[in-house]
C-alpha cells in the first residue's frame, strides 16, 4: 500500500517536539535470615554433649531452631551467631512452635550487633534490642527481640561484607528430672518494619 501527502503553504519547520517521561517504581523489601557458617562447632560446647542443636531454614527470612536434650543437666548458655542482610528497616521475632516432654525454662536475648564489613550501612549497627531476657516458652505469639536500620548498602544475599552479625544468646535452666527427654522448637524470622 502507498500513501501520497501533500501539503501546500510554507515548508514545514525544523521544530522537534521533546518530552520528558520519568520512570517510578519501589524496591521491594529484601531480607535475609540464616546463621553464619560454622555455628556448628561454637554450638558444640565441652562438657554439654547431653544438649542437641539443630537449625534449618524454613524460608529466606526465617529460620527453625530445634533444642533437647536427655538426662541430667546444669545450666547452659548457648549462642546463637545470626547473620542478617535487609535494604530497609526490620524487626527480628522468636516464636515457639512446640515443646515437648519436661521442657525447663529457656530464655532469650540479643547480645551486640557487627558489621561484617564495609558494604554494611552506616548506621546498620544502631539496633534496638529487647531490653528484658525473653521468657521462650511464653512466645506462643510472635515477639519482636531486635529493631534496626537498613543492614545492606550494597551487593546480594551473598556478597560478602554486607551483612550484620547479632548474637541471639539462651540460657537454658538446669533440668533435675532423671531420664527427662524434652525438645523445644521455635522459629527466628524477619519481617519489614
Amino acid at each position: 500500500m502507498f500513501v501520497f501527502l501533500a501539503s501546500s503553504g510554507d515548508a514545514p519547520s525544523a521544530q522537534r517536539d521533546v518530552a520528558i517521561s520519568g520512570i517510578t517504581g519501589r524496591v521491594l523489601p529484601a531480607l535475609k535470615l540464616s546463621l553464619q557458617p560454622g555455628w556448628q562447632a561454637a554450638a558444640n560446647l565441652p562438657g554439654k554433649s547431653e544438649l542437641s542443636i539443630a537449625a534449618d531454614p524454613s524460608g529466606v527470612t526465617s529460620v527453625d531452631v530445634i533444642l533437647s536434650e536427655t538426662g541430667l543437666s546444669g545450666t547452659s548458655l548457648v549462642a546463637l551467631p545470626l547473620e542478617m542482610r535487609t535494604n530497609e528497616a526490620y524487626e527480628l521475632e522468636l516464636v515457639l512452635i512446640s515443646s515437648e516432654g519436661c521442657a525447663p525454662a529457656i530464655t532469650a536475648s540479643i547480645g551486640s550487633a557487627r558489621a561484617s564489613g564495609s558494604s554494611v550501612a552506616p548506621r546498620a549497627t544502631e539496633v534496638s534490642p529487647n531490653k528484658a531476657s525473653i521468657d521462650l516458652m511464653g512466645c506462643v505469639n510472635p515477639v519482636t527481640v531486635l529493631r534496626g536500620p537498613r543492614i545492606s548498602a550494597r551487593g546480594n544475599f551473598t556478597a560478602p561484607g554486607n551483612a550484620l552479625s547479632v548474637d541471639l544468646n539462651l540460657s537454658i535452666s538446669p533440668n533435675s528430672a532423671i531420664q527427662c527427654l524434652w525438645r523445644v522448637s521455635f522459629r527466628m524470622s524477619l519481617h519489614p518494619s
